[in-house]
Formats: C-alpha cells, sequence, structure tokens
C-alpha cells in the first residue's frame, strides 16, 4: 500500500507556492521591474515542479558510462531538457522585457505602468480643430498649425464664394449628351 501524504510531494508544493507568489506579484505591483520579477519567480517556480515530476528516487542521471543498463536504472530525460530549454527561453524573454522597460523609462521617466498608459493615451489622442463648419483631426504640433492655417484659408475663400453668388441661379435648357460614334436621333 502507497503511502501519499501532503510531506512527500514538499517539492511541489513549495512549486506552487512560488508561483502563487509570483503570478501574485505580477497582478498586484504596478511597477515594471516587479512586474519582470514576478514573472520570473513564477518560471522558477514552473521549472522545479517540472525537475520534481522527473525525479525518480533510486534512479540515475541517464548518462550511459559503462554500456547500457535497464531502463529503469534511469530518471525520465525528457522534463530535464524542457527545463533547460525553458530556462534559455525565460532569460531571453526577461531579457527583452528588461529591454523595453529601459526604453520606456527613457521616454516616460516613471516605472509605473498606470502613468506610462495614461501618457500613451494622450498621446495618441488626435487634436480636433474646428472653425466654422469644417473639422479636421491632426496629430503633433506640425500639423497642428498646417492644418489651422488650411481650415482659415478655406473659411476666407468660402466667405468670398458666398458674397460673389448671386440669389438666384438660372440654367436654362440643357442639351442632351451625344456619345461618340452615334448621332443624335431626330
Amino acid at each position: 500500500m502507497c503511502k501519499m501524504s501532503i510531506l512527500h510531494n514538499y517539492v511541489e508544493i513549495a512549486a506552487m507556492i512560488l508561483f502563487g507568489i509570483g503570478f501574485t506579484t505580477l497582478l498586484l505591483h504596478r511597477n515594471m521591474i516587479k512586474k519582470i520579477i514576478g514573472f520570473s519567480i513564477m518560471d522558477c517556480a514552473i521549472f522545479l515542479f517540472l525537475a520534481a515530476k522527473g525525479y525518480i528516487e533510486g534512479r540515475r542521471a541517464p548518462i550511459v558510462e559503462n554500456g547500457i543498463q535497464s531502463v529503469e536504472a534511469y530518471i525520465n530525460p525528457i522534463p530535464a531538457g524542457l527545463v533547460l530549454t525553458g530556462i534559455v527561453v525565460s532569460v531571453s524573454v526577461t531579457a527583452v522585457m528588461l529591454a523595453l522597460t529601459v526604453r520606456l523609462y527613457r521616454r516616460y521617466h516613471t516605472l509605473d505602468i498606470d502613468e506610462i498608459t495614461q501618457r500613451c493615451r494622450m498621446e495618441d489622442e488626435p487634436d480636433i480643430i474646428s472653425i466654422g463648419d469644417n473639422a479636421v483631426r491632426v496629430e503633433g504640433q506640425q500639423m497642428l498649425a498646417f492644418a489651422t492655417r488650411s481650415l482659415q484659408q478655406s473659411a476666407a475663400l468660402m466667405k468670398a464664394e458666398k458674397e460673389d453668388e448671386p440669389d438666384i441661379i438660372s440654367v436654362g435648357e440643357v442639351p442632351a449628351p451625344v456619345l461618340p460614334g452615334k448621332e443624335a436621333a431626330q
């Protein structure tokens, strides 16, 4: 009869607790560096869990030295390979996250994710210029000045055209169009 107790799986429990700590850190903190640390703690917890699941007591690592022994003498090499691959990917992703964090800090001078998001939204919102019945959406200071001048010029032209137009326009009779190659039927 196999005795299973909580103390028997202490490494898996430690991995789950570490994952919970990392996940909580990732969710609750607004600082981007703390979020990256939480993500790294979660990675380590997953690696610990996979290594614990791949280990079988009494067996050796699958390194053949003096000829092949029975399969039962070795542990499964797949979890160890997954852990090594995961570590490489985790370090790469962490490096990219840190590089992006440095770029964001240089641009916004803060690591608070809410403040960065607010500033990004303010930069992305186009300004709306309205002169008379005309309205134009513009982005950036140079475009703002250009759009303002253009709207002022078009408003002045429209005002000048309205002053020159007569109140009643008489068109008269308009002849029917003649298609090329066909003569008008009379």
